[in-house]
């Protein structure tokens, strides 16, 4: 069985200018599905990746495990590698597209991986370095931050919740990524009655600097929910 449709992204994973489609599926297969000139093809590349807990070192290929997170993550030039999370194990392994002499193409797993994590991750920057760490939930409770160096993946795990999704971003252009924390406030159902604000943070490779007063304060703002950052 091919199984039903779990997460997707978009992006150029074999680098010829036209976007493709990555997604995920129930029965634990990372896919891919390669766009040419004349549309999407059914030129696809497909692996059954295999479970952490099966020693074979990988998310999914199972009935009883699922995967739950996919996002492209930047960590070697030239390379696009795919990060895919495991439900109920925090285990995140990464594979990344290639090609081989015959025009073939393939994901092959490489030889690292990032605990703590399991679902609404995100792919941010946060030590500055120029490739991507990780933040998300992690497995049981609580958030963790999975710093990329030289030696791997670092996770720490903190408790502390967020109600809303925390959103990265540089929001003032000064160099600096922080951690924009939605607070919705309490609606009484008017757009002209201003409640709750965007609190900005500090962070580190810890985590989110929550647990203090925000650097600042973005208001006013009506009862916000969710939030996009762009240019």
């Amino acid at each position: 069985s091919a199984g039903s449709l779990g997460d997707v992204y978009v992006d150029d994973i074999d680098s010829d200018g036209y976007s493709d489609i990555v997604y995920s599926t129930s029965v634990g297969n990372l896919c891919s599905t390669l766009r040419r000139s004349g549309g999407y093809s059914s030129l696809f590349v497909n692996v059954t990746v295999p479970s952490n807990s099966s020693a074979t070192g990988g998310p999914g290929g199972g009935t009883s495990m699922t995967i739950s997170d996919i996002l492209s993550v930047n960590l070697w030039s030239g390379v696009k590698t795919a990060a895919v999370a495991e439900e109920m194990e925090g285990y995140v392994s990464f594979w990344n597209f290639t090609s081989n002499q015959q025009g073939g193409f393939s994901w092959v797993i490489s030889m690292i991986n990032a605990t703590d994590l399991e679902d609404n991750i995100q792919a941010v920057d946060i030590d500055g370095d120029g490739d991507d760490d990780l933040f998300g939930d992690a497995p049981m409770s609580g958030t963790t931050m999975a710093v990329f160096t030289t030696q791997g993946y670092q996770s720490t795990q903190s408790m502390t919740f967020f109600s809303n999704e925390p959103v990265f971003a540089d929001w003032d252009g000064s160099g600096t990524m922080t951690a924009l924390l939605i607070d919705s406030g309490t609606s009484d159902g008017s757009d002209t009655t201003f409640t709750g604000d965007i609190d900005v943070h500090s962070i580190t490779t810890s985590g989110i600097a929550s647990s203090g007063s925000p650097l600042i304060e973005l208001e006013p703002i009506t009862a916000p929910t969710h939030m996009i950052v762009e240019d």
